[in-house]
């Protein structure tokens, strides 16, 4: 694991007033506890918020046509959340109604597009609002095993203010509904 990674579980042991770690593969409850914990939290909150740093939009692997008119596509690797399906077509694609079915979309449109959340991108490149969360978060996890039990709960509070505060500032910075770049009148 990366040294963005090393220092995001360093901060959420000093919330519990831990002891810090020199590397996650040292032999130490704290290290442990971190690599316990660390890649189902990240994964959790990516699926609490649309998270604007780890959205990645891209074609889907068609893998063929089902009954009834519908197709069916390879769920991206790394995907954590499908955020919209949508066609190819004009500046403004059309969103899809589709399902997840295990590593499967299922969807009514051929050359059917994705935005998704991922779970591979370097920590040090995500927001701080989620870094920040993901502290709290984490902390909270190891609370029962390497601090005050009781922190668990204050810790939450804490996460969830941040959720919060990182859903608000993701919404705000999405494009608008009814906006559309005009490149003569943006340039002024």
């Amino acid at each position: 694991m990366s040294k963005g990674v090393l220092d995001l579980c360093n901060r959420a042991l000093s919330l519990l007033g831990a002891d810090r770690i020199e590397s996650m593969e040292e032999a130490s409850a704290e290290a442990k506890n971190c690599n316990l914990h660390y890649e189902a939290v990240r994964d959790e909150i990516l699926r609490e918020a649309e998270w604007n740093f780890a959205m990645k939009s891209e074609p889907l692997a068609l893998l063929g046509e089902l009954q009834g008119g519908s197709y069916e596509y390879q769920r991206p690797s790394h995907c954590i959340f499908v955020s919209q399906v949508y066609g190819p077509e004009g500046p403004r694609p059309v969103r899809a109604n589709f399902r997840i079915m295990g590593d499967r979309i299922i969807c009514a449109i051929r050359q059917a597009q994705a935005d998704y959340i991922r779970s591979d991108f370097l920590i040090e490149q995500a927001d701080s609002l989620f870094q920040t969360a993901m502290e709290y978060r984490l902390a909270s996890k190891m609370s029962a095993t390497l601090g005050d039990a009781n922190r668990s709960e204050r810790l939450m509070q804490y996460y969830m203010e941040y959720i919060a505060r990182a859903r608000l500032a993701n919404a705000q910075e999405r494009e608008q509904e009814g906006y559309h770049a005009n490149p003569y009148s943006d340039d002024r």
